[in-house]
């Protein structure tokens, strides 16, 4: 059973790399089986790996990179074969900002290849979210991620709000993004959700309907415009491992949970 669905558009190409010398490792290791439609799925090609090395944002070194060193970063993962970049946390950082609107006036000149989509990073709230899209401006195409804290201390003590307040904050978000990408009917603007900073499993499942369903929810996902909402777990081993500098999220279902 293949993880990701014929109707997600997944612009990789086929590489060389000959896995035909490497055994699955379900083959290899008995791994006991649940009943669990995600975590028991099996990869059978390639996951799309988004890259997150060039968002400096707010979690960046002491020196960020400018857009010089950035442009050439980003065309260095272009080269290596990514196909989703994330290029920045453009309501954190003016670097992120300026970089992203680099991107945008580059794409008449070809900087920006046709089949790879600039990813973006912002926290849910409303000024940030339009600074977002204002960076977006010019780009064809981009994933617009958008997150929120849910672990207990982050939310009582930074965000100061309950769980509802939380979950009425995230439809909120997901709202205003749908409306800001509806009025760029000419941009393929596609949207991903996530709880952040990554709790325990038992408090995250719990957390599952209560945030993924008023962001998934808000615009139907398609074929050509997907949404993805992590699953309660993050990366159960039988399915997708993460590389430090990566996310895998094309076994992340594309639609509502």
């Amino acid at each position: 059973m293949s993880t990701v669905p014929d109707m997600i558009r997944d612009p990789q190409r086929p590489s060389p790399m000959p896995y035909h010398r490497y055994r699955p490792f379900q083959d290899r290791v008995h791994v006991p089986e649940f009943d669990r439609r995600w975590p028991s799925a099996r990869l059978e090609r390639a996951p799309l790996w988004v890259p997150v090395d060039l968002r400096d944002g707010n979690q960046a070194l002491a020196e960020p990179m400018d857009t010089d060193r950035k442009h050439r970063f980003f065309e260095l993962l272009v080269r290596t074969g990514f196909k989703e970049i994330e290029v920045g946390y453009p309501s954190a950082s003016r670097a992120d900002f300026d970089f992203v609107r680099h991107l945008a006036g580059l794409v008449a000149s070809g900087a920006v290849p046709e089949d790879v989509t600039p990813v973006v990073f912002t926290p849910a709230r409303p000024e940030l979210i339009e600074r977002t899209f204002e960076a977006l401006d010019g780009l064809p195409r981009a994933v617009v991620h958008l997150y929120i804290a849910t672990s207990p201390v982050w939310r009582e003590t930074v965000l100061g709000r309950d769980r509802a307040e939380v979950r009425r904050t995230v439809h909120e978000a997901a709202t205003l993004m749908a409306r800001l990408a509806g009025a760029r009917p000419g941009a393929d603007i596609r949207f991903q959700f996530s709880r952040r900073p990554s709790t325990s499993p038992n408090r995250t499942t719990s957390w599952s309907s209560a945030t993924d369903s008023p962001n998934c929810g808000t615009r139907a996902p398609t074929g050509r415009s997907p949404t993805t909402c992590p699953p309660p777990s993050r990366s159960p081993p039988p399915t997708c491992t993460p590389t430090r500098s990566s996310t895998c999220t094309a076994t992340s279902p594309a639609a509502t949970p």
